[in-house]
């Protein structure tokens, strides 16, 4: 009886949309600098309503650095070492990547915000408002670090 109410409860759930999911796809180019640079430190997070953030990808080799990335590390990284490690790879070169089929409720998405420091380089922090309407690129443009960074929410088939 417990079971098929709780099934039932969350087909219904389910079916009603509030869970619904929407994609985004995530481009962004790194700046390429002249002579011998070192690889960038990278981290993309989300910042929902009320000031919270959670983690989406992030690029690094020693933990310790981390810290250079300064709002990832005070709203994210310095508290939450396993969720970091969770969406951690390696550092890459500077070029451009784009980072496909993001699933994520839009109405529980303030801003998508990534943040760039290289090792003797710059530090660079760009936010891009998600408070427009559906299918639209939102994009925010450096000077330092980050050449691009746009948000694609993918349109609905």
């Amino acid at each position: 009886m417990f079971k098929s109410s709780l099934v039932a409860i969350l087909g219904l759930l389910l079916s009603s949309g509030s869970y619904a999911t929407d994609v985004f796809d995530v481009d962004l180019e790194l700046k390429k600098h002249s002579g011998k640079a070192e690889k960038p430190y990278v981290a993309v997070y989300v910042e929902h309503p009320g000031k919270r953030f959670s983690p989406l990808f992030v690029w690094r080799d020693k933990y310790k650095w981390v810290r250079d990335l300064k709002g990832f590390w005070r709203n994210i990284a310095r508290r939450n070492k396993a969720d970091v490690d969770a969406v951690t790879s390696a550092t890459r070169r500077a070029g451009a990547y784009s980072i496909n089929d993001i699933g994520w409720d839009k109405g529980a998405i303030s801003a998508f915000i990534i943040e760039v420091a290289r090792e003797h380089g710059d530090y660079e922090r760009l936010r891009v408002d998600m408070t427009e309407g559906k299918g639209d690129a939102f994009c925010a443009y450096g000077k330092l670090e980050i050449n691009k960074f746009c948000v694609q929410e993918k349109q609905e088939k």
